[in-house]
C-alpha cells in the first residue's frame, strides 16, 4: 500500500520529461497539471514510486505540490542534487478500481448482518462510495498524516508508527478529524502517552505521533527499546502493562 511497495519500471518517454521538469524547477512542482496536462501521467509517477504528492510547503489547507523522490532522480539517471531531501511520505493508495490516487478519507459501513467494513479513497471516489453505500450508514474521517494500514476490525481505525519509539500506534476512527494528539498504543488505550519514550528523556511527557515519512519511521525501528526492528505492536515484544527495562544491548 505505501509508495516504497511500487514496482520502478523505466519510465515513458513522457513520464521522463515530466520528471525531468520538475527536477529542473528545484525538485518541487505546485503546478504539476500544468506540466502534463492530465492526472494520469502523475498517477502512474506517484504508483511507481517516482513522485510524491504533499501538502504545498507554506500553502491554504489542502493545496498540494509533487516532489521528485529519490527513486525518481535515479529513474532519470541523475544525480540528487546536495541538500534535496528526497522526502518519502508514508501514504496510502486509493482503493478504488485502477486510481493510483493518494487517499484522503476512510470510509467505514455496516452492511445488514455483517460486520463493519471500511476502505481508503480520493476525496473524489470517497464522495461516490458514500453514495453506493447510502444504506449501510456511512461514515468518513480524513487520514492523518502517517497512516499505513487500517485495523481489519470494519472500524476504520488508522495504524502508524510512532517517531519516538517505533511500535504500531492506533487513531480511533470517532477521533480521526479532532485537533491535537490522539494516537495511542492500542484500540483501548485512552493516554496517548508514549512510555518508552518518556523513559528515555527521564520523565518528560510525551506523546505518540506518528512517523510520516519512510526514513523517521526506519529510523524509530531502528531505535526500539525492545530491539526489533520489523513492525510490531507494543503488546507483542512484552505482557500488557510491563515497563520496558531500558534500550536493547547492542
Amino acid at each position: 500500500m505505501t509508495s516504497t511497495d511500487k514496482p520502478t519500471p523505466t519510465p515513458t518517454p513522457t513520464q521522463h520529461r515530466f520528471m525531468a521538469a520538475i527536477a529542473d524547477n528545484g525538485g518541487v512542482s505546485a503546478n504539476a497539471m500544468h506540466l502534463v496536462g492530465g492526472r494520469r501521467l502523475i498517477r502512474g509517477c506517484e504508483s511507481n514510486g517516482w513522485v510524491a504528492e504533499e501538502p504545498k510547503e507554506g500553502g491554504h489547507p489542502g493545496q498540494i505540490q509533487h516532489r521528485l523522490l529519490a527513486a525518481g532522480y535515479q529513474a532519470l539517471g541523475r544525480e540528487m542534487p546536495a541538500g534535496h531531501l528526497g522526502v518519502r511520505l508514508i501514504t496510502i493508495t486509493c482503493q478504488d478500481f485502477m486510481c493510483y490516487a493518494r487517499a484522503t478519507t476512510v470510509v467505514a459501513w455496516k452492511p445488514l448482518g455483517s460486520a463493519g467494513l471500511n476502505k481508503a479513497f480520493c476525496q473524489t471516489h470517497a464522495d461516490n462510495w458514500r453514495e453506493v453505500v447510502a444504506n449501510h450508514l456511512p461514515k468518513t474521517a480524513p487520514i492523518a498524516e502517517g497512516t499505513q494500514t487500517f485495523v481489519a476490525d470494519g472500524e476504520g481505525t488508522q495504524v502508524g508508527t510512532c517517531r519516538h519509539c517505533g511500535h504500531y500506534i492506533y487513531l480511533y476512527f470517532s477521533v480521526a478529524g479532532r485537533e491535537g494528539n490522539w494516537w495511542r498504543e492500542s484500540q483501548w488505550d485512552e493516554t496517548g502517552r508514549c512510555g518508552d519514550a518518556e523513559q528515555r528523556t527521564g520523565g518528560w511527557m510525551v506523546w505518540h505521533e506518528p512517523a510520516t515519512t519512510v526514513e523517521d519511521r526506519d529510523a524509530a525501528l531502528a531505535a526500539t527499546v525492545c530491539g526489533r526492528s520489523e513492525q510490531h505492536a507494543m503488546g507483542d515484544c512484552r505482557p500488557a502493562g510491563q515497563a520496558a527495562a531500558g534500550p536493547a544491548a547492542t
